[in-house]
């Protein structure tokens, strides 16, 4: 498995939910999204980290585009405090616990991990979770969340005139 895909899912965890930095941020506070997220999509050769976000007016989406990449230079900028890692790890840990209790669960897990890897990492994946330390956060961050990494996609109502949106704006 790769070494970065521990701290990558972690970093996905802390950007989302209701306590995330994301729905805290830009749907909260700033009000320009009414749902964002990201995550990690590993599979078992490569992967890819989704960072998705739905403005509340479509006229900021470009503002909302700006605030997911603000969130990711603080993460590669400031280590994510104790307090907070403590937070994920714990719900990563029920939620491995709670994936397992049954036995369609395990058949389930034991066929993700397989097709994502080997069907082994079952039994070391939480552990890896547990090991993830604000450094490597920081590290991944810093790693992949590049100009150079990134693919965009801006998604606008159809009956929606983007171009007047951005008449006077520095593009």
């Amino acid at each position: 498995a790769n070494v970065d895909e521990p701290p990558l899912l972690v970093l996905g965890s802390i950007l989302n939910g209701r306590t995330g930095r994301f729905f805290k941020s830009l749907v909260l506070e700033k009000q320009l999204a009414v749902q964002a997220g990201g995550g990690v999509n590993g599979l078992k050769y490569d992967g890819m980290f989704e960072l998705v976000g739905i403005a509340r007016d479509p006229a900021k989406l470009l503002e909302l585009e700006q605030g997911l990449y603000d969130q990711m230079e603080i993460l590669k900028n400031e280590l994510v405090t104790d307090r907070e890692l403590q937070k994920i790890k714990n719900q990563q840990l029920a939620a491995d616990f709670r994936r397992l209790e049954s036995k369609s669960g395990l058949m389930t897990q034991l066929l993700q991990y397989e097709a994502l890897g080997q069907w082994e990492n079952i039994n070391r994946f939480s552990e890896r979770i547990q090991a993830v330390t604000p450094e490597d956060i920081q590290r991944v961050a810093r790693k992949y969340f590049t100009p150079e990494n990134r693919n965009v996609a801006l998604y606008y109502p159809k009956d929606f005139q983007p171009a007047a949106a951005s008449e006077g704006e520095a593009q």
